[in-house]
């Protein structure tokens, strides 16, 4: 689509390798719920935005990081300039007043959602401009498994912008669906918060060698990354 659009990247991955700990079907069942609802919510609401989905293969620990780069990258080829970054589970309740709008700093979307209060949270949905995720250096790189790269976003965006815009109550409730994490998920191959803003950029060479162009019915553009094995499997 035109230059000036919104797109949502949207990171998915449906199950791990690792025995008693894989998990197959939640995540697809989450994707299969979260697109019509979104496109309904925003038909309400009077918006429109691109659907990126990015979809990292069973092996290997999650690097939600790496994907939102990679879907960052394409988005802004493809002449996004408002990026909102969307976990799959993350559903804005049917009453907020959110339209997706773009904003003038980057944003925390998902800002009351139950249970995930932290004063460093900006997990769930985040929205930030094309220049201003440049200007952050893009995602970290480094954390595998589950969190990590979100908490170092926050520092990301104190350490540029001063503070961290938040969406009011009213449009800023959502509720995140069901799922159980697997050990790939809760442990973390590097644990560690970097505020240097030294990560690669999304375009870095390395990182968009191990993405490929897919087809996923539905979404405007999907891409599959290539994830390498871990001495755990997962």
């Amino acid at each position: 689509r035109g230059a000036g659009s919104v797109c949502m990247i949207v990171p998915f991955r449906d199950s791990c390798q690792g025995g008693s700990q894989s998990v197959v079907g939640e995540r697809a069942r989450h994707l299969a719920f979260f697109l019509p609802y979104m496109h309904h919510y925003l038909a309400e609401r009077g918006g429109s935005a691109n659907f990126i989905l990015v979809n990292q293969t069973a092996r290997g620990y999650f690097n939600k990081g790496v994907l939102f780069n990679m879907g960052a990258d394409v988005a802004m080829e493809h002449g996004c300039t408002y990026l909102v970054f969307h976990d799959v589970d993350a559903i804005p309740l049917d009453t907020s007043t959110n339209s997706y709008e773009p904003t003038r700093k980057p944003t925390h979307l998902s800002s009351y959602v139950q249970g995930l209060e932290q004063a460093d949270f900006v997990g769930g949905v985040l929205a930030r401009s094309e220049i201003d995720f440049i200007r952050l250096n893009g995602y970290s790189n480094s954390f595998r498994g589950w969190g990590g790269e979100d908490k170092d976003m926050y520092y990301r965006i104190s350490t540029v912008f001063g503070e961290v815009t938040r969406l009011p109550e009213a449009s800023g409730g959502y509720k995140l669906m069901k799922h159980r994490r697997t050990l790939g998920e809760r442990l973390h191959a590097i644990h560690h918060v970097n505020i240097g803003l030294s990560e690669v950029l999304p375009n870095e060479e390395s990182v968009r060698k191990r993405y490929a162009i897919m087809s996923k019915d539905g979404y405007d553009l999907s891409l599959i990354h290539i994830s390498e094995p871990t001495r755990l499997g997962m």
